[in-house]
């Protein structure tokens, strides 16, 4: 596992074994200034991390606790899909103020609590095993977002104990 700088943007770390190729995301489209002119904020924070999973997300706040090979740290969801979240970790244990400033610091305390997966609670109903596979820094702010991919998508009766509606054609398709 590594931490990779992204070439186009130096708010934004990859953290696995090789930066992302097109081939990654087949189709996805650049970036680009948000078409409806909406301020700053929530919207562009969201088409920010768009294209990154092949499912719909929903837009949720909720408690998760992440076990670390180390300890154990508080964070809330802050978007959920079938086979992701994105997350902000706001235990104040996990890093310091001088960390959260610096991306690649981060990515390396990321790396050292997670390398390998790591175990998340969600709402302490429903334990997930994900990798993690992005940091962003909120553009608006001096918080950083890990982006995770679950080992294994949210199943229906998952999903329903979380009180989500991913719906059937994003959940336990055959």
């Amino acid at each position: 596992m590594g931490v990779v700088m992204a070439d186009s943007d130096p708010t934004v770390l990859y953290v696995r074994n090789r930066a992302p190729t097109p081939s990654d995301n087949p189709g996805e489209p650049e970036l680009t200034e948000n078409p409806q002119g909406a301020c700053a904020g929530e919207l562009e924070l969201r088409e920010f991390f768009s294209g990154k999973r092949q499912t719909a997300r929903e837009k949720v706040s909720f408690f998760a606790v992440l076990e670390g090979q180390f300890a154990t740290f508080a964070a809330t969801v802050l978007d959920i899909s079938s086979n992701g979240a994105l997350l902000y970790i706001h235990d104040k244990k996990f890093a310091s103020r001088s960390t959260c400033a610096d991306l690649m610091k981060y990515g390396s305390r990321v790396m050292f609590q997670f390398e390998g997966c790591m175990k998340i609670a969600l709402k302490g109903m429903v334990n997930v095993f994900a990798d993690v596979v992005r940091l962003a820094r909120d553009p608006h702010s001096d918080r950083i977002f890990v982006g995770v991919r679950f080992a294994d998508d949210l199943t229906g009766e998952e999903s329903g104990k979380l009180g989500l509606d991913l719906g059937p054609d994003r959940l336990d398709s055959e």
